[in-house]
């Protein structure tokens, strides 16, 4: 059975591979649904919730410290980190959902 770290680490290099098929002009399947060019924010946003995730699971599993990009995370941003997944995780459902949503407008 996979670990937690490994299935993070598999989905975050399924979308980097299916940012760089599309950004070559083609497409990309992911459990049965097909990325274009169209669904590149919604990649990215699920590449940047993946990355963190991962990152999560490799500091909890007892890695000293973990990169994304350019920023450096340790144990001791592990707060940060769970933050920052709460924020990815609300941008992407917005992505999905096509955005914000206004419930009522008030008249003035």
């Amino acid at each position: 059975m996979a670990t937690s770290s490994e299935l993070w680490q598999r989905r975050h290099t399924e979308v980097v591979e299916a940012i760089e098929a599309i950004d070559n002009g083609g497409s990309y399947v992911i459990q049965t649904r097909t990325f274009t060019s169209a669904d590149m924010v919604e990649l990215e946003a699920m590449e940047r919730l993946y990355a963190i995730y991962l990152a999560i699971s490799r500091i909890e599993g007892g890695a000293q410290q973990y990169t994304i990009g350019q920023r450096r995370f340790g144990r001791g941003d592990l707060a940060q980190l769970y933050s920052e997944r709460r924020v990815a995780r609300i941008a992407l459902a917005r992505i999905r959902q096509g955005g914000i949503r206004v419930r009522q407008v008030i008249p003035t």
